[in-house]
């Protein structure tokens, strides 16, 4: 109670309210480190988050709301606990909280709320006062990437269609990663909204990802280190990646694969190397800077991911991670590529999510150095558009907040 009075004697220029704060995807990572942006832009002016938590991490928030304030010091973090699994349960319990959170919202001074999903702001617009404050980020088109019963999968398909149609009819400003996306949304739930969208792509920490380049040494032992960082979900290709791999060898013997990461696939991913014979290495979840330290080891990413609605219209941050390091990609020639006009054998190495041509793209790099070292310093350089500092503050200035 002490704590809700506080609250109401402040006024927020912004308040967040996000599925989640706490964890190793490269969803949570981006949304942790643009608020860290975020706050510090709006210093000393205090930043508001309401995050989901699951019931079963709900341990770990106290370390990272610690790990967060060591950071930034205006920034306050409430956390809710929440079952995530099954998906339909988490999307049903969601809604009803955007709904609390709209009450007490009510009784608070704030300028803009920014809701990440469509599900966290169905319940936010029934209060008229508070429908111009709200601003929704869709990351994705939700129902394409869920795997479950058939039963459970058409009933969350027709809710997410609900919840992302409110959005675009109500909410007062929608944010995406790339107009690609948008237009794909769009013409997905058939209504335009009334303002352009914001586009708020992925970015990078410059600050860390310099200490990364200065403190990690590579490793000579005469192995290339080709790899994959993420989760580990079907639509990745990792699999694909497994197997390119081990043709690869046929020509290179010493490639070994090196997965830094975790996820519903690691048990088939781990079986189909022990199948194929790879030497592998699955590091499972690490904490961020630890990976990326991981991750300037290797001598490539390689992301050969399948083509989804999602992945077709989103540049995963990974990638402008790997840009900042200053490794090789190979990835998948998605859609959202020409947004940014990344050109193949310039920035990047296109691939076509299939083992032979992926294998025929890791060869081709290992034995061009000219290639592999241009792909290096043009990569650095395209990251440096993605750095948080410039995209917390274009976004804040966009919402008249700076």
């Amino acid at each position: 109670m002490r704590e809700l009075k506080i609250m109401m004697r402040t006024l927020f220029d912004l308040v967040c309210i996000l599925p989640a704060y706490c964890g190793f995807s490269g969803d949570v990572i981006n949304e942790r480190s643009f608020t860290l942006a975020l706050a510090k832009a709006l210093a000393p002016n205090t930043l508001l988050i309401f995050s989901l938590i699951p019931i079963t991490k709900i341990h770990f928030s106290k370390k990272c709301t610690n790990e967060v304030l060591r950071k930034v010091k205006n920034l306050k973090v409430i956390w809710i606990p929440i079952p995530f699994y099954p998906a339909l349960l988490y999307f049903i319990l969601s809604s009803f909280i955007s709904l609390l959170l709209s009450l007490l919202l009510s009784l608070i001074k704030v300028k803009v709320v920014y809701i990440r999903g469509s599900h966290l702001s169905i319940g936010m617009y029934h209060l008229r006062s508070q429908k111009k404050k709200i601003i929704v980020k869709i990351p994705s088109v939700t129902e394409d990437e869920i795997i479950g019963s058939a039963f459970e999968h058409r009933i969350l398909k027709i809710l997410i269609d609900v919840f992302d149609r409110h959005a675009l009819y109500k909410a007062d400003r929608i944010v995406t990663d790339t107009i690609t996306f948008y237009n794909t949304l769009v013409i997905r739930r058939g209504i335009l909204h009334a303002s352009k969208p914001i586009i708020l792509p992925p970015g990078i920490d410059s600050s860390i990802m310099g200490k990364i380049r200065m403190n990690t040494k590579p490793i000579a032992n005469g192995s290339i280190r080709v790899g994959f960082i993420g989760t580990l979900y079907w639509w990745q290709g990792v699999d694909i990646l497994c197997r390119a791999i081990a043709l690869a060898r046929k020509k290179k013997s010493n490639i070994h694969l090196l997965i830094i990461g975790d996820g519903p696939q690691r048990p088939f991913i781990e079986r189909l190397c022990k199948e194929l014979e790879l030497p592998y290495e699955i590091t499972g979840y690490l904490p961020h800077e630890k990976a990326l330290s991981m991750l300037k080891m290797m001598d490539m990413l390689v992301i050969p991911s399948r083509r989804t609605s999602t992945r077709e219209t989103k540049i995963p941050i990974k990638i402008i991670e790997a840009w900042a390091l200053g490794i090789p990609v190979i990835t998948t020639k998605h859609k959202v590529f020409q947004d940014y006009n990344i050109k193949d054998m310039e920035e990047v190495i296109y691939c076509e999510p299939d083992p032979y041509d992926v294998a025929n793209k890791i060869l081709m790099v290992i034995n061009d150095q000219e290639l592999m070292h241009k792909l290096q310093i043009n990569g650095y350089k395209i990251s440096k558009k993605f750095e948080y500092e410039h995209i917390a503050q274009k976004f804040l200035s966009e919402l008249n907040l700076v």
